[in-house]
């Protein structure tokens, strides 16, 4: 099965594709170079060249070597917070994290997240909130309420249409 990329003009990839159903790809290429696109078709033994190739950019691991050929450090990795901990993010300050993120080479973040925004604050950028005391509730007399009199007698409430002239 082929597969197709399509390059816009500055040749940066706009879309890709596999040539399946068989003659999809001929509908590919013409929509795509309608739109102004470049269209390479890669055959098979084209691709797994192309998948093991570097990505531009990239940067490169360089070899390792003596000891360090050995096998990966084991330095201790610094913590993250735990999931819902408040914390002192350099760029937000007071945040709360909400998740984790886990890149291909194994580092971690934290994902965090407060009113004004979220970010991600990766081992030893962050500081605990530290504890606070908490305030003394102040000391509030409760109101004295005056007792209500009420007039010994008949008390009738005045009408809303009565305007004193009698019946």
């Amino acid at each position: 099965m082929d597969y197709l990329q399509a390059h816009n003009a500055r040749g940066f990839l706009h879309a890709s594709t596999c040539d399946w159903p068989e003659g999809f790809g001929e509908e590919f290429r013409r929509c795509m170079e309608a739109q102004g696109m470049t269209v390479t078709r890669f055959l098979p033994e084209q691709l797994a060249a192309l998948r093991s190739a570097p990505i531009l950019g990239e940067p490169q691991a360089p070899e390792p070597q003596g000891a360090a050929a050995a096998g990966p450090s084991l330095a201790p990795e610094r913590p993250l917070p735990e999931i819902g901990q408040e914390v002192l993010s350099p760029v937000l300050g007071r945040a709360t994290v909400t998740h984790y993120l886990t890149w291909p080479d194994g580092s971690r973040a934290a994902a965090v997240e407060n009113r004004r925004g979220a970010g991600l604050v990766r081992p030893g950028e962050w500081k605990a909130v530290p504890a606070e005391p908490p305030a003394p509730a102040p000391e509030v007399a409760a109101p004295v309420v005056p007792p209500v009199a009420i007039p010994p007698g008949q008390w009738i409430m005045p009408s809303l249409f009565d305007f004193g002239g009698g019946a």
